[in-house]
């Protein structure tokens, strides 16, 4: 049962760096309605509400330290969905509410988590030492991370895996109180 305890281990771990960056990038997918919103007419972009929420969500504030923790987040991202997959499908014990809740959310979230948190490592490790813009992908890679590739549509999926997000890592903390481990 490694992969349990590897996927219990590195959620209980991550689980609050992983609620920042869901919680900022969902603020993000609506980064256009937001700036309109919060800067004063003619004000310079970098006044704008937007600004300190994409250097959250690229770098924790820590500059290159933190965009590269935030790349390793993204594989580490990645990984809790496999190994959740794969409890998901290896377990056969019954299970409670909270379970169910877990492992059906994570389960049909799945696809779209691992697009987000690959895309995710994929841009940070691509800001760190180079120009990000100089290869032609970096754009396609950007619009998968940000869900701009359909308009309002991919937003708003994106947006809710971003709230699944926080739903899995306070689920997954309960379930985790619940056992008393």
């Amino acid at each position: 049962m490694r992969a349990g305890r590897l996927h219990f281990w590195s959620g209980l771990v991550l689980a609050p760096l992983v609620v920042v960056l869901a919680l900022s990038g969902t603020a993000l997918v609506f980064a256009p309605e937001i700036d309109a919103a919060t800067r004063p007419r003619g004000a310079l972009p970098q006044r704008s509400l937007v600004v300190p929420i994409r250097s959250l969500h690229a770098s924790f504030h820590a500059g290159p330290v933190g965009v590269v923790v935030v790349g390793l987040l993204g594989l580490a991202l990645a990984a809790e969905g496999v190994t959740g997959l794969w409890l998901y499908r290896r377990s056969r014990a019954p299970h409670r509410a909270a379970q169910r809740v877990h492992r059906v959310v994570g389960a049909v979230s799945l696809a779209v988590v691992a697009v987000i948190g690959l895309t995710g490592t994929v841009l940070a490790f691509a800001a760190v030492g180079t120009d990000p813009h100089a290869s032609g992908a970096y754009d396609l890679v950007r619009r998968l991370h940000a869900g701009d590739f359909w308009g309002w549509p991919s937003r708003i999926v994106y947006a809710a895996a971003g709230i699944v997000l926080l739903v899995l890592s306070i689920n997954g903390y309960v379930l985790v109180a619940r056992q008393g481990r």
